[in-house]
């Protein structure tokens, strides 16, 4: 809907013109994706003088994502910070330990598990890492934490887990319709949500300062069990 509703958007800095932007919505793979059943409709934000597409704006596994194409060199692009969460959230359902993610393409992952773990997560005959590739769109091989060849890793529980920014502590507030979480001054800021410092989902930040997750989607109830349960909900930069 945004296309129909704004086609240009103009970015002032320091009272002048600092870039302006074309909008435009079309069917497609999103950038950085390969799969051709993961054709959705997207949102592209262009720059309008050379053309060149700077953010991609989407739907992923229900969540409403804005993913940056011009990520400098050498650092996880938007994709892959987005493919690195989807695919630890879905290992993590099955999994018991922790969960390292090492990205090896645009559309192949090695996931590293507990021993104990390769079982259930690989699933009768690989069935269960089968559906999961099908809906991700890529291929994962999997193997025990003992043949990760780096000390280091991007561990989501347990552990040797990475060192993260604490966050933002945020308080959400449950209407009849939406769960919401207030971040003033965030504006436009794409940000992980966590609970007890486990990653819950990725969402951007609306114009008026908030995230609005509809109740009675997975994310809202996950969300609220987390709030049910106690625990702390943070926001930190994704």
């Amino acid at each position: 809907m945004i296309p129909q509703v704004v086609d240009t958007v103009v970015y002032i800095e320091a009272g002048e013109v600092d870039t302006v932007y074309d909008v435009t919505t079309e069917v497609k793979v999103p950038e950085g994706l390969t799969a051709e059943d993961l054709a959705r409709p997207v949102i592209q934000v262009a720059d309008f003088e050379t053309g060149r597409p700077a953010y991609e704006i989407y739907t992923f596994n229900r969540q409403v994502i804005t993913v940056p194409l011009d990520d400098e060199a050498g650092s996880d692009t938007g994709v892959d910070r987005i493919a690195k969460q989807e695919i630890e959230r879905e290992i993590r359902s099955v999994a018991r330990g922790h969960v390292n993610v090492e990205l090896t393409g645009q559309n192949n992952a090695i996931v590293y598990v507990e021993e104990s773990d390769i079982s259930y997560v690989i699933g009768k005959g690989g069935g269960r890492i089968s559906d999961i590739e099908d809906r991700l769109g890529i291929d994962i091989d999997v193997r025990t934490h003992e043949d990760n060849p780096e000390a280091g890793g991007t561990a989501t529980n347990g552990s040797g887990a990475e060192t993260k920014p604490a966050g933002e502590v945020v308080q959400p507030e449950i209407t009849a319709r939406h769960v919401v979480i207030r971040m003033d001054g965030h504006v436009g800021e794409t940000v992980e949500i966590q609970a007890d410092d486990e990653y819950l989902f990725t969402a951007t930040v609306s114009s008026g300062g908030d995230i609005q997750i509809s109740r009675g989607s997975a994310i809202a109830e996950e969300l609220e069990d987390a709030i049910d349960r106690k625990q702390r909900i943070t926001v930190v930069p994704a």
